[in-house]
């Protein structure tokens, strides 16, 4: 389930203009030495009971900037919103994303539309955590599913 979507996000990513992406499956807290030495002391509160499907950087202008990815094979509700803001949040990410196969109910949509600070992390700089959906049949992020904004 992961691979599908890590391959398709170093795909967009590159296509972004970003010329050093790297993404690792992290679900069960196997970090890499290159990421836990990126990650320095923010991989204290990631474990196996704590960590992001997917993990990792992309090197924009020499500057390092954090990637976590949290994946559901499920309709997204409240309680994966603020799972993968969390992971946000830890791991400090420029770029942190929930995605799953299905789209986000309306129900939600029109919520998030309304509160969409419930999306928005960090200080000193703010971050937003972009909400999608994958399509597994092609392979492929659906960009008209992108919440509240495609990041690409």
């Amino acid at each position: 389930m992961y691979d599908p979507i890590r391959t398709c996000l170093l795909r967009r990513f590159s296509s972004a203009g970003y010329s050093k992406v790297h993404l690792e499956i992290t679900c069960n807290a196997n970090f890499s030495p290159t990421l836990k030495k990126v990650l320095g002391t923010r991989i204290i509160f990631l474990g196996r009971h704590f960590a992001p499907d997917l993990c990792g950087f992309l090197e924009d202008r020499g500057k390092l900037n954090l990637i976590s990815v949290e994946v559901k094979g499920k309709r997204i509700g409240f309680q994966e919103i603020f799972q993968a803001k969390g992971y946000g949040e830890v791991v400090e990410a420029k770029y942190a994303f929930l995605i799953s196969n299905q789209p986000l109910v309306s129900s939600i949509k029109e919520f998030l539309r309304n509160r969409e600070s419930i999306l928005y992390f960090g200080r000193p700089e703010t971050r937003i955590m972009y909400i999608g959906r994958f399509n597994f049949k092609i392979s492929q992020l659906v960009e008209e599913d992108w919440f509240p904004k495609s990041p690409f």
